[in-house]
């Protein structure tokens, strides 16, 4: 019952943060630079009738700006970033590969997108990975190794992220001032140590085991067992863990390349640097679960980064907006394909056909 009402108050609290940081977004006088969250927007939000009227006028705004924006330079950032998710596979599948589980390029394409349209139910990306190692583990039969992968994929991916947003704030002094930011790359070099002593460590590795035995979790030890011995085995593939970090760097930039097309879709053409740097702090920012899937504080970051690079909130949110619509679309992609995944499966149980009458299942590549 308490650990009910707990994850309940976290959801509050959550949702709370959005809404908050959302208002506090759309009630900015765009035509002021310097107001964003000021007392002056604070009390918009605290008088409804003055925050209806500005919050009306920021939208019409941004409707406007979308409606006429270039729309083959939106098309164009929706092909980059099925571009960046086949990039994500292809490392995915090199990790596979590593535990001894051989998974065809499009399954795998396949089961990111399903992942995606997960990750709208659970806060990050959780929803989105639980998906993937389920849907692995289910056609391979190994839980445990699913779970490795995935777990080292994010941290390379992170890895990454983080060298690349230190890289960043060092060549742009003026960003090192941002506070958020900063924070960010503190926690998560602490959270990169920490994570790096565990796994290999051997010490340290055997003082958790030894404190989680003692508290209780005899089974959760064996699986923390199976899970480190999964991870050790790719200690001996040094040369394939490097090629999986730089398929991470190429992503980030290809990221920023997609980010840059959309900004132009709505006349927000911003300088290359700014939005990778805008890029690396959200993605650090946002896995720490304080508003909805990140939603109000990541466009409170790129509001705030890219105003420093002249381009007006307005166009910041417009842009915000559609990189929104992006991977809502493809998260209906993802969601279409479950439904499919789904209904072949029931089928299939029911003996109503097989999978060569059907003419093959989604991604029956091997």
């Amino acid at each position: 019952m308490t650990k009910k009402i707990s994850s309940t108050a976290f959801l509050v609290f959550r949702l709370g943060v959005t809404l908050l940081f959302l208002l506090s977004l759309f009630a900015i006088d765009f035509d002021n630079p310097k107001d964003i969250v000021s007392i002056t927007t604070l009390h918009r939000i605290a008088h409804p009738h003055v925050l209806f009227h500005v919050v009306e006028t920021n939208l019409l705004k941004i409707v406007r700006l979308i409606s006429d924006g270039a729309w083959q330079y939106i098309t164009a950032a929706l092909g980059v970033h099925l571009a960046c998710i086949g990039l994500l596979t292809v490392r995915w599948q090199m990790l596979l590969s590593l535990q001894g589980m051989r998974i065809g390029f499009f399954r795998l394409f396949a089961y990111y997108l399903i992942g995606f349209f997960f990750n709208n139910f659970l806060p990050t990306n959780i929803g989105g990975d639980i998906s993937r190692v389920i849907n692995t583990a289910k056609h391979k039969g190994k839980t445990v190794e699913s779970v490795a992968v995935v777990f080292m994929e994010r941290f390379i991916g992170f890895l990454a992220v983080f060298v690349l947003a230190l890289v960043s704030m060092l060549l742009n002094r003026q960003w090192i001032g941002n506070l958020p930011a900063l924070y960010a790359l503190v926690l998560f070099a602490f959270a990169i140590g920490a994570t790096l002593l565990v796994l290999f460590n051997k010490t340290i590795r055997t003082a958790v085991k030894t404190l989680i035995a003692r508290v209780g979790f005899i089974h959760l030890n064996n699986t923390l067992a199976k899970l480190f011995q999964s991870i050790q085995l790719f200690q001996g593939n040094a040369r394939a863990l490097v090629v999986v970090l730089a398929l991470s760097f190429v992503y980030q930039f290809v990221l920023a390349l997609y980010t840059m097309l959309a900004a132009h879709g709505v006349h927000a053409p911003a300088p290359f640097f700014p939005v990778f740097f805008v890029i690396q702090i959200t993605t650090l920012i946002c896995v720490i679960p304080i508003s909805m899937n990140g939603l109000g504080v990541r466009e409170y970051l790129y509001v705030q980064i890219l105003l420093l690079s002249g381009v007006p909130a307005e166009r910041t949110m417009a842009l915000q907006l559609v990189l929104f619509c992006i991977m809502y679309f493809e998260s209906l992609m993802g969601g279409c394909l479950f439904l499919l995944q789904k209904g072949i499966k029931k089928a299939r149980d029911t003996g109503m056909f097989t999978a060569s009458s059907l003419g093959g299942k989604i991604g029956s590549h091997k």
